[in-house]
């Protein structure tokens, strides 16, 4: 879940600290998770701040709310960067997703929040956190997001009986956008190849590979 970190080289301000075992009367059944705080029983909040500027890869962060060619793809407003990770690639109402990472700028910094699910039990509580994380009038940014995270999320409204402000909102998908620039130069239009070829990015190997995910995510709702 920290993944983001290990790419940074900033003077980013320190995770806020506190007691992630039961602050509050927050469940005491769940051990190891980063900085954070509960916000309601079941939804367990992550942030990080990084400076705007600091060196990513081969460049730097820039604040995509001043990108020119963020506006030529049709974004206004805030632009909000959207991931999930879930339980599966299928889709469906059988998959569902517990881990919700969003990036914005914020206060001149760029904050990645991340909402994590306790349990399946907790999940409109937690569908309800990432709405009010994301501003009225933004435009959505994802990576694949539109064939699965997108559709998936709003899965995940409709079964829990919710309306989502966000829906009619500008979405620019950001995987279609290197399609165009990179296929037949790249040996795939990946994440993970585009961080490597173009951007300059290799992944920590304590990362953990995206096909263990769900099932380590099952193995935590059996142990906790």
């Amino acid at each position: 879940m920290g993944k983001f970190d290990r790419f940074f080289e900033d003077d980013r301000s320190p995770p806020r600290r506190g007691n992630s075992e039961n602050p509050g009367g927050a469940p005491d059944d769940v051990r190891g998770l980063p900085a954070g705080e509960w916000l309601r029983r079941g939804v367990y909040k992550m942030e990080r701040f990084y400076k705007i500027g600091c060196k990513y890869g081969r460049g730097s962060l820039g604040n995509p709310d001043e990108m020119e060619v963020m506006g030529h793809l049709g974004a206004s407003g805030d632009v909000v960067f959207l991931d999930l990770e879930t339980t599966g690639l299928s889709g469906g109402a059988g998959t569902y997703a517990f881990l919700c990472g969003l990036g914005r700028v914020f206060g001149g910094r760029f904050k990645v929040t991340q909402y994590f699910l306790k349990s399946p039990a907790y999940e409109p509580q937690w569908l309800d956190a990432i709405d009010a994380d994301i501003p009225a009038g933004s435009t959505i940014a994802t990576y694949n997001g539109k064939n699965f995270d997108v559709p998936m999320l709003m899965t995940r409204h409709v079964l829990s009986r919710m309306n989502v402000h966000w829906q009619s909102y500008p979405h620019i998908d950001l995987l279609h956008l290197s399609r165009r620039f990179y296929r037949g130069y790249l040996e795939s239009c990946s994440l993970g190849s585009v961080e490597r070829s173009v951007l300059g990015v290799v992944r920590s190997g304590e990362d953990v590979p995206g096909c263990l995910i769900p099932q380590l995510y099952l193995r935590y709702l059996r142990e906790r």
